[in-house]
């Protein structure tokens, strides 16, 4: 059965002296992958979503067994 991931979706919260702060979680994870280093290597990106299909059909089978 293929499956086609559409959308993912990361929630996630931001630890911060001010609790009230409102964060957007996309702009601070953009800022912090633009301050960072470019890597040397070269990746190979369909190679990698294919590993990560795998991983996540993997957990479906593992919830799916339990």
């Amino acid at each position: 059965m293929p499956l086609e991931i559409k959308e993912l979706i990361v929630k996630g919260t931001v630890e911060s002296e001010q609790k009230q702060e409102s964060v957007d979680v996309v702009k601070l994870i953009d800022e912090k992958l633009s301050s960072m280093a470019k890597p040397q290597c070269s990746l190979n990106k369909s190679s990698l979503i294919d590993e990560c299909v795998q991983e996540v059909l993997s957990e479906i089978r593992k919830q799916l067994d339990y």
